[in-house]
């Protein structure tokens, strides 16, 4: 059975969409059949693997809920965080990942070492710890706000 938080992310990210990996293909023809083959639970989109980033996925799809919302955990690394940025900079898209062995320069040349998670968006990013997520809406807010705000 599936939660909400994987229901809430396949509708954001569809079988014909391109894939959040930044292959250049498309979902259906990367990532899904990777999934697929180990048996991941899910439909049409990536699932949220990373429980520690659950609680941010009920604020961020009712705050923006025209955006898509993508988990980037296995994918972000030094080599490429550059390209995830500009690929996405003019779309509607909200990356989230988690700290962790492949990504920790990016967190290190960012953040502090208590920050465990970072949301980037069109070129902007904000890392904090979980934990202190109540604190950190403010400034994901803002950081998303202003760059809306600049379109119109």
């Amino acid at each position: 059975m599936q939660n909400k938080y994987e229901i809430n992310i396949m509708i954001k990210t569809g079988r014909n969409d391109d894939c959040p990996c930044l292959s250049g293909k498309k979902f259906k023809k990367c990532c899904l059949i990777k999934m697929s083959n180990d048996n991941d639970k899910f439909i049409e989109g990536h699932k949220f693997e990373s429980e520690i980033i659950n609680c941010c996925l009920d604020w961020l799809n009712n705050e923006f809920p025209d955006h898509k919302i993508i988990e980037i955990t296995k994918y972000l690394t030094p080599d490429n965080y550059r390209k995830f940025q500009i690929t996405n900079y003019t779309n509607k898209t909200i990356m989230i990942a988690v700290r962790n062995s492949n990504n920790e320069t990016i967190f290190a040349d960012r953040s502090p070492k208590s920050t465990n998670v970072i949301i980037m968006y069109q070129g902007s990013y904000q890392c904090f710890d979980i934990k202190k997520f109540e604190l950190a809406k403010s400034y994901v807010y803002k950081m998303i706000f202003d760059k809306l705000v600049s379109y119109v």
